[in-house]
């Protein structure tokens, strides 16, 4: 019985990878692009916090305590709890190169956190936060939207539209006509990584996040701008062509 099941595994996977991605009949194969850009309505903002002693209970409790203004900062302005993510601790040794000798200098503790911001308004107070809580360093600033599975949806069907009207001008220029389409895929199948498959859709930040310095005093003046972000998708057609 076991045997039988190996068999039809190698059977399948066999079938699989000499099949052929494109018809033996007259076809075109086209690309189809389409990009989107839309303002975002959310950031994330990952940062660290951090902290050095020899006494490991203290560096620990300097932790905790610039996590739970930040947090609680964060609560003042009506981020949900859902929107806030904190690591659990990173604890490990801390050198520095003194005299071209690496010496210890204390027990370095850490935490991420990273936070999602629904009200772009709330930009000034939430880098108020950050400032207060004595943040290490902000890891990154990501802008993204909260509707992303309907942008890319229409980028799709904009890229099929950009597809077919591709395959009909080339057809046009041969004398030709298209046909039916044979397949369709997020894939160029006709790469020798073709099985190494990884769909070709995103949606990216256009523009680095405008803000100013960190340590900036005027919180309620600070400048941002959210900038674009683009929703981009590739799409491969097959169709066959018409005498």
């Amino acid at each position: 019985m076991k045997t039988s099941f190996y068999i039809f595994i190698i059977l399948a996977f066999s079938s699989f990878c000499s099949a052929d991605p494109l018809p033996d009949a007259s076809h075109i194969y086209v690309q189809g692009f389409s990009s989107i850009k839309v303002e975002p309505n959310l950031m994330t903002i990952s940062v660290t916090i951090e902290s050095i002693n020899k006494d490991l209970e203290v560096a620990k409790q300097d932790v905790d305590n610039r996590s739970n203004i930040l947090i609680s900062s964060c609560y003042d302005f009506k981020i949900d709890r859902k929107d806030i993510s904190a690591s659990t601790l990173a604890i490990g040794p801390a050198y520095e190169i003194r005299n071209d000798n690496r010496e210890f200098i204390g027990t370095q503790v850490n935490r991420g956190i990273e936070i999602t911001l629904r009200d772009l308004n709330n930009y000034a107070s939430l880098i108020k936060a950050i400032i207060d809580a004595k943040v290490t360093k902000i890891r990154s600033t990501v802008m993204s939207i909260d509707n992303e599975d309907e942008v890319i949806k229409k980028a799709q069907n904009e890229a099929m539209k950009d597809a077919v009207h591709r395959a009909e001008a080339i057809a046009q220029t041969a004398g030709k006509r298209v046909g039916d389409v044979y397949s369709i895929s997020e894939f160029d199948l006709r790469r020798d990584e073709r099985y190494f498959l990884f769909p070709n859709r995103r949606i990216s930040q256009l523009v680095e996040v405008k803000r100013s310095s960190l340590y900036e005093t005027a919180f309620e003046e600070e400048p941002f701008e959210p900038g674009l972000i683009e929703a981009a998708v590739e799409i491969y057609v097959v169709f066959y062509l018409i005498d």
